[in-house]
């Protein structure tokens, strides 16, 4: 079987030689909830269903079939391989596109689920079938769901959007289009919010438990997110919520540097959410949740390199500020 290096080299590849733009890629997924649609093979067997919606819109997430990034490349590439899935849908998990329409690699990239279709068709989430890499073989009553991705916020999680706030989860279920995020105008000092048009929206495939850190800070407020979520800390500096503390501070919009007084680990049942706005640019990826600084899902994917590291101290910068 091919290496993933030579998956990306290859969907790269043909993304750049004439699928360089989301609309060239057209090829898109029907959710099962809306009459699943179904291929078959040259022997008449069902194999996965067939796309139809933009794949984009709604994102989901897997925590039955978590996979690292590397594993999710493995599952790529057996789908190029063994002709699983189209190559263009394939492409759409790999790559994203910058304004300029240049296609960029995605260092977390969405990966393809299969369930029982019986299952699907019954609109439950059961029978998750997993493939073996060294077969190519698809058991007949197998088909293709979704694809997955990660998510961050618990559904009461207030998202500023044009209109107003918004719960992320009311957000996702009317796809409200168009949400706050940085302008590059804005400093540690003095925080300048610009509209931006949302690429997608990210939400968990099925219930299911979750590790959630509850902050609480010294103006009253206080957000819930997933151990991993990126927070812009006080001091301007992209974070993860694992890496805060007592005492440590989240970047408040109204009041800038608003001191971390509790933190509460909490489990929690049920769907997360998370939103990307469309524009690869950093500072257009820094949302507003319940009045604080957050990274949309691209912190934890395509800008993954960027934590820690990613500082809006003294300006908003569109390239890279260290430590």
């Amino acid at each position: 079987m091919t290496s993933s290096r030579s998956l990306y080299r290859l969907i790269v590849g043909a993304a750049l030689s004439g699928l360089t733009s989301m609309n060239a890629l057209s090829v898109t997924l029907e959710p099962w909830l809306q009459s699943p649609k179904y291929r078959a093979d040259a022997n008449g067997k069902v194999l996965f269903t067939s796309p139809s919606v933009n794949i984009m819109d709604v994102a989901t997430r897997c925590e039955q079939d978590s996979l690292s990034p590397e594993e999710a490349r493995q599952r790529l590439q057996w789908a190029l391989n063994c002709k699983v899935l189209p190559k263009g849908l394939i492409v759409k998990m790999m790559v994203e596109y910058n304004d300029d329409g240049e296609a960029i690699p995605i260092s977390n990239p969405y990966y393809p689920i299969f369930l029982d279709k019986d299952s699907v068709l019954r609109l439950e989430f059961k029978a998750l079938w997993k493939p073996n890499l060294a077969s190519c073989a698809v058991p007949p009553n197998i088909a293709y769901a979704t694809s997955c991705r990660s998510s961050c916020y618990t559904p009461e999680q207030m998202l500023s959007t044009a209109e107003g706030e918004q719960e992320i989860a009311q957000a996702q279920a009317e796809r409200t289009p168009v949400i706050k995020t940085l302008d590059t105008a804005s400093s540690s000092d003095e925080i300048v919010l610009k509209d931006s048009e949302v690429g997608s929206y990210v939400r968990s495939l099925t219930d299911t438990f979750h590790d959630i850190r509850h902050f609480y800070t010294a103006s009253g407020n206080e957000i819930r997110v997933t151990t991993n979520h990126p927070l812009v800390r006080g001091d301007g500096m992209m974070v993860t919520a694992d890496t805060l503390k007592v005492g440590d501070s989240l970047m408040s919009v109204d009041s800038g540097a608003d001191e971390i007084v509790g933190i509460m680990p909490e489990e929690f049942y049920g769907k997360v959410y998370n939103v990307e706005p469309k524009s690869l640019k950093a500072s257009s990826n820094v949302v507003v949740v319940q009045g604080f600084l957050n990274g949309s899902a691209r912190f934890q994917n395509t800008f993954s390199n960027l934590l820690g590291r990613y500082s809006l101290r003294d300006s908003i910068p569109e390239g890279l500020v260290t430590k």
